[in-house]
């Protein structure tokens, strides 16, 4: 006889509904409650298995589920059961089993309260395994994988079928040198489980390569379990990339969403089957939901949806507005779409423009879009400063007041310390964190601050690499100032003074000087008359330079006129005083910058120690000498001569970079190919706004004999995670040193040359260009 159905009533405070298949049984529920995983013993998924939660407090749920009649059972059932049931049956109450034995009602409830012991460490271990493999995709994407590994595992010991586990285990091993090792685990694994529809698509993924290989294990995969997500996901992928199989992996991919609706990868591959078939009416509203997901912050992605609206618009006017100008109102339709849809969105309105700028047709749509494009940058950068205002005036309005006497004292006793000071020699890094939206940044420069009263004082500025920045140098008669970015310096006669105590021993009457001096004082003084905040904090013991320093900690507030703040606020910062010496050793604080051009608005976080700091000790003569690179050149003012030299006819200075990934880039193996680079930074709005046309150039060229490289001089791992978040895959080469930046003469970003085959720069762009005039460029040495 085949399973039979009971039903059992029990009333369960609040939450769960269950359906068992006929063949479950008590022994395989036990097993179930020590594993977590019910797949082996259920022949299903956990995940498949039928079962809903209900959020419901006021409200009570029976618990149906089906099981098979047993040789007990049918006994039981022929005799006494059967009559109890007859006697029962008008008086059946929640909680009894109507029409079945005593025997088999005692059977009931004990798989009733294995169930339920099961299902609840099911909920537990799901929602864990679930928080363990999102962590483990978060660190795999920064970049630690060692972490990311961790998580993995931990993940995979819940539940050893764990598809997003082992995905994000796959993805760290094929980072190391044992790839050959987990295609081989896995191969094993397949071998093992023939009928097992997770190891077919698992081993799939480590057949990258050989995309018919990888297709013939993935719809292995479908045959094995029909309801298997990863299975579809993953052969639509293979499929989506050309027009004869596109539309196969649209069937797929409905397939997949009818097992998990609106997800995510579902949507990716729609789209992108939707743009290869040149399906655009069907691609738009796919893409518009991709971008709603993105600007919510519920997508993993950045951009995507953004790439894709700019591939549908360029295509859309090659299909309908360009061949023999076949339908140009629907090329039309979409544009007043994107007007009503993404008025504000100054992305989009760009990738518009940029796709009608090649078609005198739609001259007059294009002037239309460039104009609410900049109306929405007016209204952007309003909307900002506005926010940078409230944001002003929010934290001004948490500011009172607060003077308290020891402190006071105390930064009057810096002040004079400061004032008496013979000589002093400072050795001072200043580590700033800068956040522009989703960018991130960080630098490091050190300053070298020296004086000896009455007439000598020497400012230096370097990267830690040493290579200098700025030099200023006053020896008691000429002052000279020196610049490494336009590599030219100055010098100016002024005359020395006697002290003057009020400006804290500013010591010329040159207004250039006393701003010279004023930087050191600013470094180690606080002006006390313009204070708002001074109050002790702690007493802190903190190292400098691998010494313990006893300091008493100060929150100070300085109140700045506002004309000097319309384009930054500044938070109280934190100063270490060194107790000994009566000086600041240490200063942080945070500000936000606003970029009226731009409308940014950027986080800064400061910190600012010295690392050495003497005072009344001898300083020799030598630091009080202007002695500049050979390479920088004197000059009347600044900027009077060209410093920015245009590099288009000369041969590219050679260079040998490392990319992301420690690989060596050597420019002379380039000859024989155009080679674009573009020196950028994670920071930089306009090359943020470049990076999508030169990655676009990129991939369409690639085949053609042009090398894409970019140069970045930030953090490797904070380049490499912004080129991941927007999927750029152009190799970046790492120039932290900021050699190659130095001899290329790069004193502005983005700046983007391009070389022939002959190793000569044909073009040199400095600032942001349109991929119109990219692609000319490239035209002029045969790329197109």
């Amino acid at each position: 006889m085949g399973p039979a159905a009971y039903s059992l009533s029990y009333h369960l405070p609040g939450c769960l509904e269950l359906q068992i298949p006929g063949n479950f049984c008590p022994r395989a529920l036990r097993c179930s409650v020590r594993c977590y995983n019910l797949a082996e013993h259920l022949a299903v998924r956990q995940r498949e298995y039928s079962f809903r939660s209900h959020v419901c407090a006021d409200a009570d749920y029976p618990l149906r589920f089906d099981t098979p009649r047993c040789k007990t059972d049918r006994r039981e059932a022929s005799g006494r059961g059967d009559h109890q049931e007859s006697e029962r049956g008008k008086q059946a109450t929640p909680g009894r089993a109507s029409g079945i034995g005593g025997h088999m009602m005692s059977s009931m409830r004990r798989t009733a309260i294995l169930l339920l012991a099961a299902v609840t460490q099911l909920v537990v271990a799901q929602s864990r395994l679930e928080q363990l493999c999102k962590e483990a995709q978060e660190k795999f994407d920064a970049r630690d994988f060692q972490a990311a590994a961790e998580k993995a595992e931990q993940a995979l010991k819940l539940d050893s079928l764990s598809t997003e586990a082992h995905r994000v285990y796959q993805d760290v091993k094929r980072q190391g040198t044992n790839a050959g090792e987990i295609t081989a685990w896995y191969l094993d694994r397949v071998q093992g489980y023939p009928h097992n529809a997770v190891y077919a698509y698992l081993y799939s993924r480590v057949l990258r390569e050989q995309v018919d290989s990888m297709r013939l294990y993935l719809r292995r995969s479908i045959q094995l379990n029909p309801k298997y997500y990863w299975g579809y996901i993953g052969l639509a992928s293979t499929l989506w990339s050309k027009k004869e199989t596109a539309q196969e992996a649209l069937g797929l991919l409905d397939r997949a969403e009818a097992i998990k609706p609106a997800t995510e990868l579902v949507r990716n591959h729609r789209a992108l089957a939707c743009l290869t078939l040149e399906r655009y009416d069907d691609a738009f509203p796919v893409i518009h939901e991709m971008y709603k997901m993105e600007a919510s912050g519920k997508s993993f992605n950045f951009n995507t949806s953004i790439d894709y609206i700019g591939r549908a618009y360029k295509g859309l006017l090659k299909s309908y507005g360009s061949a023999g100008r076949r339908e140009p109102e629907k090329v039309r339709v979409r544009i007043d779409e994107a007007l009503t849809l993404y008025a504000s969105d100054l992305r989009v309105l760009n990738i518009v423009v940029e796709a009608l700028r090649p078609d005198s047709l739609f001259a007059i749509e294009m002037k239309l879009v460039q104009e609410v494009a900049r109306k929405a940058r007016e209204n952007e950068i309003a909307a900002k400063r506005q926010e940078f205002q409230r944001f002003k005036d929010a934290r001004s309005s948490t500011r009172l007041k607060e003077l308290h006497p020891k402190a006071i004292n105390l930064l009057k006793g810096v002040n004079e310390t400061f004032s008496s000071l013979r000589s002093l020699y400072a050795e001072r890094r200043s580590t700033t964190l800068r956040k522009t939206g989703f960018a991130r940044g960080s630098s490091e420069i050190d300053h070298v601050m020296a004086m000896r009263r009455p007439d000598k004082i020497r400012i230096e500025a370097k990267r830690p690499s040493g290579e200098l920045t700025s030099l200023t140098i006053f020896d008691g008669q000429t002052l000279w100032t020196g610049n490494s970015t336009s590599r030219q310096y100055k010098k100016s006669a002024a005359a020395p003074v006697p002290d003057d105590k009020e400006h804290l021993g500013m010591m010329t009457s040159s207004s250039e000087v006393q701003g010279t001096m004023t930087t050191i004082a600013n470094a180690l003084t606080i002006p006390i008359d313009r204070l708002a905040v001074a109050k002790i904090m702690r007493e802190e013991k903190i190292d400098i330079s691998g010494s313990p320093v006893e300091c008493t900690v100060l929150a100070l507030d300085v109140v700045r006129p506002a004309s000097e703040t319309t384009s930054y606020d500044q938070s109280p910062l934190t100063m270490w005083i060194d107790k000994a010496r009566q000086l600041p050793v240490q200063v942080s604080f945070n500000r936000i910058d606003f970029n009226p051009r731009s409308g940014d608005l950027t986080e800064v976080d400061i910190t600012q120690q010295f690392f050495v700091l003497r005072t009344n000790e001898h300083v020799p003569d030598i630091l009080f000498v202007f002695a500049p690179p050979s390479d920088w050149k004197e000059v009347e003012e600044f900027g009077s001569e060209t410093t920015r030299t245009n590099l288009a006819g000369t041969m590219a200075p050679p260079f040998i970079l490392k990319d992301l990934e420690e690989n060596d880039f050597e420019l002379t193996r380039m000859r024989g190919k155009v080679v674009l680079l573009d020196f950028w930074a994670t920071w930089c709005g306009p090359c943020r706004i470049e990076l999508p046309h030169i990655e676009k150039l990129h991939k369409e060229f690639k085949g053609k004999g042009l090398v894409v490289a970019g140069i970045n001089d930030e953090d490797r791992g904070l380049a490499r995670k912004f080129l991941q978040e927007n999927r750029y895959t152009f190799v970046t080469l790492s120039d932290t040193q900021r050699g190659v930046a130095r001899s290329y003469r790069v004193n502005a970003i983005p700046t983007v040359f391009i070389l022939d085959k002959a190793g000569v720069i044909s073009s040199h762009f400095v600032g942001m260009r349109s991929e119109t005039e990219l692609r000319a460029a490239l035209k002029k040495v045969g790329i197109e």
